[in-house]
C-alpha cells in the first residue's frame, strides 16, 4: 500500500510541476484560471486514471456470533451447555430465577439453522448482569452482596486491561474474540477453583450459565474498541483516504508557488514541518518512559513502588489517614481492583503537579534541542558535499533517521515539488525555520495533550505488572500475597488481617473471630473446613493450597494496626460481617 502511495504521489508531482511550469511561462499559458481552479483540472484528470479499491470491513458483531457458535459446537468446555442456576454459599443460598433479557435488550440476530441448538444471545452491551439471588430467608447477607460485587468488579478491570492491550495499529481479527473468550473462561474457574480451596463454607462459585453471560457481556463490550481498530487500519491504510489527504497538501503548495514566493523558504518551510511533525512523535513516544521514570524515583512516594510490601504499606497509610469506611471495604474484598485504581488515580493527580510539568518540559525541551541539532547538521553537511536533490534526500534521511525514526523517505518526496539551486541557503533557511516552529509552540498545550486517560493506563499497567502479578490470598483473612512476580509455588503476607473480615466466625455463634492467623497459628486452637476441624498450626494438612501458604507468627504492629480497624470501625463491619 505504501509503495502504491507513493508511486502515485511521484506521478502527481510530476503533473503538477508540469502545470507550474506552464502556468509560469506567459506567452502559452493563459493565466486568467485561478490557481485553484487550474490545480482542479489536473488532479480530476489524474486521479480518474486508476480506481481506489476499497479495503473490505468484517461486521464485527456477526463474528461474536461465529466464534460462539464455534465454542458450542467444539464443546471443548461444559461452559456452553447452559445449566440453570449460580452456586452462591451452597449450604445456604440458591438462585431462583434469572431475570428475562428479552424486554430489556435488543436481539441480536441469529442465523436460523442455528436457533434449534443454541441458546439465545441477547445485546448486553453497555449493560450490567443481572441477576436475583435468594436465600433461606428470601435475601442475600450484606457481605456476600458487598463479595459478589468486588469480584465483577475485580473481573472486569482484568479483562478491560486486556481489551486495553490488543495492537493499536494493527487490524482487528477475529482470533481477538477467541482470545478474549478464553481469557474470561480461564478467569472465573480459576476464581471458581480458588473459592474451593480456601472457602469451605463462604464460597462464591459460578456455574457454567454465568460464566456464558459474563463471556458474552465482555465480548460485547470490546466491539466498540475492535470497530475502532478496524476503523483506524482502513483510515491509515486506505489509499482513497491518503490520495484525499494529499490532495489538500498538493493544492496549498501549488497556490504557494504560484504566488512566486521564493522555491527555498517553501520547501525550507515543508520539511521543517515534516521533521518537527517527526521530533513531536518523538517525544510522544518518550514522555511515558519519562513519567514513569519521574513517578516511581520521586523521593516524596519513598520506594512506595520499588516493591509489592512498600506498595500495601503505603496504601494502609493512606487508608488511615482517610478514614473512609468503605474505602476499606474496597480494599479487603478487591484488593487487586483497589491497588489498580489506587495506582492509576496517584499518577493522574501527580501528573498535574506544577513541579512534574515543569520538569517534563525541562527534560523534553533538552531533547528537543538534542534533536533539532542533529538535524540541523544533517542538512548543513549534506548541503556542503550533495548537488543532487536526489542524493540530497536520500543522504539527510540516513543522517536523521536514527534520532527522527517516525519520518520516512517517502515523506521527504512532497518537497520534489520545490526547485532548490542554493542548497546552503536553504539549510539555512530549514534551520532558522525549524527554531522558530519549535521556540513558538505550545508545549504547556501540547503535553496536556498527549497524557490522555490511555498514557495513564499504560503507565499504571507497567507499574502494576511488576507488583500485582501474583493473585494469591491467605486461605484466612485473604491478605495478598506480598511476593511481587508471578511464577513462585509458595505464597507470604506481611499485614495479615483479622480473620473475621474475610468472614471466619465462632461455630454456632454470629461472633466473628478478631485473631489474625498470624497470631491463631501460635495456640491449639480449631477451625472447622469443609466439616472437618484442624489445629491451627498444622494448617498446612487443610490442602495444597493452604501448603502454599507460609504464615509466621507476628506480634508486630501491623496486628495493632488492623485491631484499630476492627475498633475504628466496629458499628460498620457488624452488619456486613454476618454471612
Amino acid at each position: 500500500m505504501d509503495n502504491k502511495f507513493s508511486l502515485c504521489r511521484k506521478e502527481l508531482i510530476i503533473e503538477v510541476r508540469r502545470l507550474f511550469s506552464a502556468y509560469n511561462d506567459k506567452s502559452s499559458f493563459d493565466k486568467s484560471g485561478s490557481p485553484n481552479n487550474l490545480f482542479d483540472t489536473v488532479w480530476r484528470d489524474w486521479k480518474s486514471s486508476f480506481q481506489c479499491v476499497p479495503i473490505d470491513t468484517t461486521d464485527i458483531s456477526n463474528d461474536l456470533q461465529e466464534v460462539l457458535f464455534k465454542y458450542s459446537k467444539l464443546k471443548q468446555l461444559d461452559v456452553f451447555n447452559m445449566k440453570q442456576g449460580l452456586i452462591l454459599d451452597s449450604t445456604k443460598f440458591k438462585l431462583v430465577g434469572r431475570v428475562e433479557f428479552d424486554e430489556l435488550y435488543t436481539t441480536l440476530s441469529i442465523p436460523q439453522t442455528h436457533e434449534n441448538s443454541y441458546y439465545k444471545i441477547v445485546d448486553y452491551q453497555q449493560r450490567s448482569i443481572l441477576f436475583v439471588f435468594l436465600n433461606i430467608n428470601n435475601q442475600i447477607s450484606n457481605a456476600n452482596q458487598q463479595r459478589l460485587q468486588s469480584i465483577q468488579t475485580d473481573h472486569t478491570q482484568i479483562i478491560d486491561s486486556i481489551i486495553r492491550k490488543f495492537p493499536k495499529n494493527g487490524n482487528y481479527s477475529i482470533d481477538y474474540f477467541s482470545f478474549l473468550i478464553d481469557k474470561c473462561i480461564s478467569l472465573i474457574t480459576e476464581h471458581n477453583t480458588t473459592e474451593k480451596s480456601t472457602n469451605a463454607r463462604q464460597a462464591i462459585l459460578f456455574t457454567n450459565h454465568y460464566i456464558f453471560d459474563f463471556t458474552f457481556y465482555q465480548c460485547c463490550r470490546a466491539i466498540t474498541t475492535f470497530e475502532e481498530l478496524q476503523d483506524h487500519f482502513i483510515e491509515q491504510n486506505s489509499l482513497e483516504f491518503k490520495l484525499g489527504s494529499l490532495e489538500s497538501s498538493m493544492r496549498e503548495i501549488f497556490s504557494q508557488i504560484c504566488s512566486g514566493i521564493k522555491s527555498e523558504n517553501l520547501c525550507a518551510s515543508k520539511l521543517s514541518s515534516i521533521i518537527f511533525s517527526g521530533i513531536r512523535m518523538y517525544l510522544k513516544d518518550t514522555l511515558l518512559q519519562l513519567l514513569q521514570h519521574l513517578f516511581v524515583n520521586d523521593p516524596k512516594h519513598d520506594s512506595t513502588y520499588s516493591n509489592r510490601g512498600f506498595l500495601h504499606l503505603y496504601i494502609l497509610k493512606d487508608l488511615a489517614k482517610k478514614k473512609v469506611f468503605e474505602d476499606y471495604i474496597s480494599y479487603i474484598n478487591s484488593p487487586f481492583s483497589y491497588i489498580n485504581s489506587f495506582i492509576l488515580k496517584n499518577i493522574q493527580e501527580y501528573s498535574k503537579e506544577e513541579t512534574v510539568i515543569t520538569n517534563i518540559l525541562f527534560t523534553l525541551n533538552q531533547t528537543t534541542q538534542d534533536l533539532k541539532t542533529h538535524c540541523i547538521d544533517a542538512a548543513n553537511s549534506v548541503s556542503r558535499n550533495i548537488d543532487s536533490w536526489d542524493e540530497w534526500k536520500q543522504h539527510f534521511h540516513e543522517s536523521i533517521i536514527k534520532f527522527v525514526r517516525s519520518v520516512k523517505l517517502s515523506d521527504l518526496d512532497i518537497l520534489d515539488m520545490y526547485d532548490v539551486e542554493n542548497y546552503e541557503q536553504f539549510s539555512d533557511l530549514f534551520a532558522k525555520t525549524l527554531e522558530d516552529s519549535i521556540k513558538t509552540f505550545n508545549w504547556r498545550a501540547w503535553i496536556s495533550k498527549v497524557l490522555t486517560l490511555d498514557i495513564f493506563y499504560e503507565l499504571q499497567e507497567i507499574i502494576a505488572s511488576s507488583l500485582v502479578e501474583c493473585r494469591a490470598l491467605c486461605p484466612f483473612c485473604k491478605e495478598p500475597c506480598q511476593l511481587s512476580a508471578g511464577e513462585h509455588k509458595h505464597y507470604c503476607g506481611t499485614f495479615h488481617r483479622p480473620q473475621g473480615i474475610s468472614g471466619w466466625h465462632f461455630i454456632n455463634s454470629r461472633k466473628i473471630d478478631v485473631d489474625e492467623c498470624t497470631t491463631s497459628i501460635r495456640c491449639n486452637h480449631t477451625f472447622l473446613f469443609e466439616e472437618k476441624l484442624y489445629n491451627y498450626p498444622n494448617y498446612r494438612t487443610v490442602n495444597e493450597y493452604f501448603k502454599s501458604w507460609k504464615i509466621l507468627a507476628d506480634d508486630s504492629i501491623v496486628s495493632k494496626y488492623w485491631q484499630w480497624v476492627l475498633y475504628t470501625f466496629q458499628k460498620n463491619l457488624l452488619p456486613i460481617t454476618r454471612y
